[in-house]
């Protein structure tokens, strides 16, 4: 029999909550209303309220604002075994580390169209794309020493999902956009460790701003 005394394996697959991003709340519904958007079937998002976006693509010019996680709510994670002290938190480094990546994938995807430049800070002739991340449901216990010990390995398909909402204004500040979206991060099984939950965080962010270029109508024809 094959020893696996040095390490103890965990399958953990991601039991995550409905996602309810595709449903209009009547928060939702009362906010797109005041904001005189209209809500529209969307091929790139699970929500979307839309104004008119032309003068995105007229400006030519994006300000890019960082990720608002001051009310990300943290689905804590299912598990045959939680090998945990605590639940699964999203630190302040944490916090840094997902606004650099959600910041990078957005300004390359913009820049990658050719047509536009993504400036340091909002003007008379900017966009603004703003972001809100939701949700968290991460897959496993968090991989640290608080929340595993040593020997601890954990197996799932993929790091997780979790749940947008971006805001995209002209320069005025008025909003000619709103979406809302829940995607999975990863959609393989394999280890689950910090190294390859950040690979999978970067697919997802990728992933969104690919689907943000296209509902902007910025891609390429």
């Amino acid at each position: 029999m094959k020893n696996i005394a040095i390490a103890t394996l965990i399958i953990s697959a991601i039991i995550s909550g409905a996602a309810t991003a595709g449903i209009a709340t009547a928060h939702d519904l009362a906010e797109a209303e005041r904001l005189e958007l209209v809500q529209r079937k969307s091929k790139h998002f699970d929500l979307a309220f839309n104004g008119d976006t032309s003068e995105v693509r007229e400006l030519k010019k994006i300000y890019i604002d960082d990720l608002d996680m001051a009310n990300v709510k943290v689905d804590q994670p299912d598990s045959y075994r939680l090998s945990s002290n605590g639940d699964w938190e999203l630190t302040e480094k944490d916090k840094i580390g997902l606004n650099n990546i959600y910041k990078s994938a957005l300004r390359k995807r913009i820049e990658k169209q050719g047509n536009y430049s993504v400036v340091d800070a909002p003007g008379s002739d900017v966009i603004t794309i703003q972001a809100d991340l939701l949700e968290l449901d991460p897959a496993a216990p968090k991989d640290d020493f608080k929340n595993r010990a040593p020997r601890d390995k954990y197996l799932s398909y993929g790091a997780g999902s979790a749940t947008i909402q971006f805001t995209v204004s002209d320069q005025n500040g008025d909003v000619l956009l709103i979406a809302k979206d829940h995607r999975d991060a990863g959609h393989e099984w394999g280890i689950n460790d910090r190294f390859q939950n950040k690979s999978d965080t970067k697919r997802l962010f990728n992933s969104w701003a690919k689907s943000l270029v296209k509902q902007l109508n910025l891609h390429e024809s």
